[in-house]
């Protein structure tokens, strides 16, 4: 996440999920993005899984 929020992405909300990660919507300009976090079994660091632009 700190290097998305680098490239100037702004969180624009959050969303907790069922399987237990968290849903973040960033946004970066006028476009948005759906990204799932989770912790990592081999660390307590949280990463991003994925994200996709919302349309």
């Amino acid at each position: 996440m700190s290097s998305l929020l680098a490239q100037d992405y702004a969180i624009a909300g959050t969303s907790a999920t069922p399987s237990g990660g968290a849903g973040l919507f960033l946004r970066k300009g006028p476009k948005l993005y759906f990204c799932f976090v989770s912790e990592t079994r081999q660390s307590a660091t949280v990463s991003t899984e994925y994200c996709k632009p919302v349309e």
